[in-house]
């Protein structure tokens, strides 16, 4: 059995004015969960250095009932912080399994591609990114690699590989930064502590914030740990994507994809999330190896 080309690739498809404006939705959506993430971080890190700082060094009774009340407020409330950040992830999530369902459709497949899980409909995505500006990007603007050259299935396989692997590179700089800061920040605070020498009551009143602290610390390692099990399988998964292709097996070869697509998702819903700050450093970097990626991919389909 061979595979068909289509007309229009995946790459093209991109500038669809509707999925434009997703994807900008989509950024957006993630912007704000990052806002909460960001702002949960700054009072369980950078407040607990400031606040253990100055007690040590300025002595203040104020100093210290206010960061037991900010360590009450930040213990009872990081539900709340997390609830709201999921419930923004799990959105942006949905409108970007819109966006590739709908590249992926109208080919060859579209049958079986229309049973892949969409858990949002047309009329729900122009309502969740109606509020949006259309300006957000443009025509020109593409969520992945030119791979119009290769057949529709390696189309979308490429692509979802380049979901996993712009990912992996990126998370992987994150976590190196992040466990950095997390050890740099709790070495500083002990160091500045022997150094003022407080007394027994001033340490139990830093005691209390500790804890959120603590608490940010085991959570940011169990989504680290997590996020690279994910990753890992979905490797896993898409490495056993051309080995179906070699038998021409078109059933099987989609119910991979879809696999996968799944577990891109799941994935996209509960990831920890990079700060957009700390995306833009290393984007251009990043997407001149994807440019590399691609035409190195064109040679191999000339030859």
């Amino acid at each position: 059995m061979s595979f068909q080309h289509m007309d229009k690739s995946i790459f093209e498809k991109q500038s669809d004015i509707l999925l434009i404006q997703c994807l900008y939705a989509q950024r957006r959506y993630y912007t704000y969960a990052k806002i909460i993430s960001g702002s949960y971080f700054i009072i369980c890190v950078v407040l607990f250095c400031v606040f253990a700082i100055l007690k040590a060094t300025l002595h203040s009774d104020v100093i210290s009932g206010i960061s037991i009340v900010l360590s009450i407020i930040v213990t009872f409330g990081s539900k709340l912080f997390e609830k709201l950040s999921s419930n923004m992830k799990e959105t942006a999530a949905k409108i970007q399994q819109y966006i590739d369902i709908s590249l992926y459709s109208d080919n060859p497949y579209e049958k079986s591609i229309q049973s892949w899980n969409c858990p949002i409909d047309q009329h729900q995505i122009i309502e969740l990114v109606s509020s949006f500006p259309q300006s957000g990007f443009t025509v020109n603007d593409k969520w992945y690699g030119d791979y119009s050259e290769k057949q529709y299935w390696e189309q979308i396989y490429f692509c979802q590989k380049e979901n996993i692997r712009w990912d992996k590179n990126l998370r992987q700089k994150y976590k190196t930064v992040c466990y950095s800061i997390l050890i740099i920040a709790s070495v500083g605070v002990l160091i500045v502590a022997f150094i003022c020498n407080p007394t027994f009551f001033e340490i139990m009143s830093i005691v209390p914030w500790v804890l959120p602290f603590i608490k940010y610390m085991v959570s940011f390692n169990k989504s680290i740990k997590n996020d690279q099990e994910q990753i890992t399988q979905m490797i896993d998964k898409a490495n056993s994507i051309p080995n179906v292709a070699r038998v021409f097996d078109v059933d099987k070869l989609l119910k991979r994809e879809s696999t996968l697509q799944d577990k891109l998702f799941e994935y996209r819903k509960t990831a920890l999330l990079i700060p957009n700050f700390f995306y833009k450093i290393f984007r251009k970097n990043q997407q001149q190896n994807e440019d590399r990626i691609v035409q190195n991919e064109k040679k191999v389909k000339k030859q």
